[in-house]
């Protein structure tokens, strides 16, 4: 995943603030998508591929799978493309579920989390 968007996620993060983005996945709708990023974390897939992961309460934009929002999603780095902060939006609280000891996370390396 390019360096500078990690940057720009992981800033998000800290400050708490709504991310839109694109997500270019094959067999995904392409689109903007607005969320509320909790957790950038690095690792690697089972077949050994190091990936960049971000953990995000999507609020807003396409989605497959989702008819209500907001609702958990987990997006691979190297499909995320014009990642914009969303600067003159409040704050966003922490979303129910989130747990920042999740197993989901044992094993790789935390870039970003609240």
């Amino acid at each position: 995943m390019n360096p500078v968007l990690i940057e720009t996620i992981r800033k998000a993060v800290e400050a708490r603030r709504p991310i839109s983005f694109e997500y270019e996945k094959e067999g995904k709708v392409c689109g903007e998508r607005i969320g509320n990023p909790h957790v950038v974390f690095a690792g690697k897939t089972r077949d050994g591929i190091p990936r960049v992961w971000i953990h995000v309460v999507q609020t807003g934009g396409v989605s497959d799978t989702l008819d209500d929002f907001p609702e958990w999603r987990m997006f691979i780095g190297e499909f995320i493309r014009n990642v914009v902060v969303l600067e003159d939006e409040r704050q966003f609280e922490v979303f129910d579920g989130y747990n920042p000891d999740s197993h989901i996370y044992t094993g790789t390396e935390i870039l970003a989390k609240i």
